[in-house]
């Protein structure tokens, strides 16, 4: 029988298999393949049980003050959505996870974690949506390996370096850049079309050139105002 130190992580499992009746047993883990653990702090005490759970296939959590390591037990992860609050994110955790398709990080109430060591995403080719929330600092120059991304999303972080690396997501669909301030709207110049772009940006006055944003067919300029050295900007989808 499986003893669980948080009822919230009990009750995200027995709602995962549908099992209310009984005591759960190792065995059931292997059952499951889908957990939500993001609206709980989950403690490191249930740990061990979590990594028993092999054939997770989606997974949520809020977690912190720990090692990322038990990624490694979870090898069939394809959704992750990682809310951390233990000091950097660094993403060579991640590499053991080479069937992920979605990945979304962020640091939660800790925005000022900064993400590190995110050369490690490159090594993953499956990875097509990838989203970074609420942190501190980030360098994209790694995007220039990982041209096959479809989806990526960047919001309010406190510093980003390195943002004309975008321009060689080469194969991008939808871009979201939430609360950033940009030198200029250069790295918008390489990519497709018909990506998809929702941005609430403010970009210096010197270099917005809003013909960068009308040639995407399927996004539209919603606002624009100056404020000071910097023009704000809104882009969104266009409705059909």
């Amino acid at each position: 029988m499986i003893t669980f130190h948080h009822r919230e992580f009990e009750l995200a499992v027995r709602e995962s298999i549908k099992i209310f009746d009984r005591p759960i047993e190792e065995s059931d883990l292997l059952q499951v393949e889908s957990l939500h653990c993001s609206d709980f702090d989950f403690l490191h005490e249930d740990l061990e049980t979590l990594k028993k759970c092999s054939a997770l296939k989606s997974m949520s959590i809020d977690i912190g003050m720990i090692s990322l390591n038990f990624l490694s037990a979870l090898p069939k992860l394809k959704d992750l959505y990682l809310v951390y609050w233990g000091g950097p994110v660094d993403f060579r955790a991640f590499s053991c996870l080479q069937n992920l398709e979605t990945l979304i990080v962020s640091g939660g109430d800790y925005s000022s974690i900064p993400f590190v060591e995110t050369d490690a995403l490159a090594s993953m080719k499956k990875l097509t949506s990838l989203t970074f929330h609420e942190f501190g600092t980030v360098d994209l120059s790694f995007l220039e390996s990982m041209p096959w991304l479809e989806e990526f999303f960047c919001g309010w972080p406190n510093k980003v370096t390195n943002i004309s690396s975008i321009g060689k997501l080469i194969n991008l669909q939808e871009l979201t850049l939430m609360d950033m301030y940009l030198d200029d709207l250069d790295f918008l110049d390489t990519l497709p079309d018909t990506v998809t772009l929702d941005f609430v940006v403010e970009v210096k006055t010197a270099g917005y050139k809003p013909e960068k944003l009308r040639r995407f067919i399927n996004s539209e300029i919603s606002r624009e105002g100056e404020r000071g050295q910097y023009m704000e900007i809104e882009v969104a989808p266009k409705r059909e």
